[in-house]
């Protein structure tokens, strides 16, 4: 074999390796493109959801529920987050004590037939109450804004007005709604006052397989419960936390808030 034609067979294996590493890299490249465009076309809101949106899927499906119970309905957000993220097709009752709010809400549903709403506040008892709109409505609370332990939300956790609502009780409101459902999520957020909220829930809790509780770790209102507090009464009830997913941090990386899910307990 002449040197030529040794250098060539020498030459070769060292190109086709260099092809598959511009292959690799390419390969490689499309692959991290693919995932930043998922990412930057995934609305942020579902990126913040996405370990508890994983965690309700499969909680869901192992439990078998057939309705959801949204206290604190605010703009909708919830309820969006069951169709589209979740892909919950069963029924959704939408509580939401801010008047304006509700009823942008209650045109909403008139495009979806298992969808209701219901304009009022929630207790331990029927009644009424004063409302604290904050500058940020979804911070809205029968509860008064508590800055001392921290100032991150000053500027939005402020009251912005006050309006008069109906309180009623979580049963109530849902003997008055129709829904048969057997296996039912209760989500609350209410901004200081799910505790009293489930104080009027007794039957309906009776057929509640999970819940999920907004907590604080930080007094954000005055008179609020404990973090420890709210777990030890809603384990009282006969459940258990199936899950903690952050809401809120400060500046410095402290735990504001969380969302605790909890599971009927067998």
């Amino acid at each position: 074999m002449s040197d030529a034609g040794e250098a060539s067979c020498l030459a070769q294996p060292a190109t086709a390796r260099e092809d598959a590493s511009v292959r690799g890299r390419v390969a490689w490249l499309a692959e991290d493109a693919a995932r930043r465009l998922a990412v930057a076309l995934t609305p942020r809101s579902r990126r913040r959801n996405a370990a508890l949106g994983s965690h309700l899927g499969a909680l869901f499906a192992s439990r078998g529920v057939d309705a959801a119970v949204d206290v604190g309905a605010n703009r909708g957000q919830y309820y969006r987050f069951l169709r589209h993220q979740l892909g919950f097709r069963g029924s959704v009752l939408s509580i939401e004590p801010i008047p304006q709010l509700a009823a942008a809400l209650a045109d909403q549903a008139k495009f979806d037939r298992q969808w209701q709403v219901r304009q009022c506040a929630l207790g331990a008892s029927g009644g009424s109450a004063t409302l604290n709109v904050m500058a940020r409505p979804v911070f809205s609370s029968l509860r008064t804004p508590d800055h001392s332990a921290s100032s991150q939300f000053a500027g939005k956790n402020v009251v912005a007005r006050t309006v008069a609502v109906d309180v009623r009780r979580l049963d109530d409101i849902m003997s008055d709604t129709g829904i048969e459902g057997e296996r039912l999520y209760l989500k609350l957020d209410t901004q200081g006052y799910d505790l009293e909220v489930l104080k009027g829930a007794a039957a309906t809790l009776s057929r509640t397989v999970a819940l999920q509780s907004e907590v604080s770790f930080v007094p954000l209102y005055h008179g609020m419960p404990t973090w420890r507090e709210s777990i030890e009464f809603i384990a009282s009830l006969g459940f258990s936390v199936s899950g903690l997913f952050t809401v809120s941090r400060d500046a410095s990386m402290r735990l504001l808030e969380a969302d605790c899910v909890f599971v009927r307990t067998p």
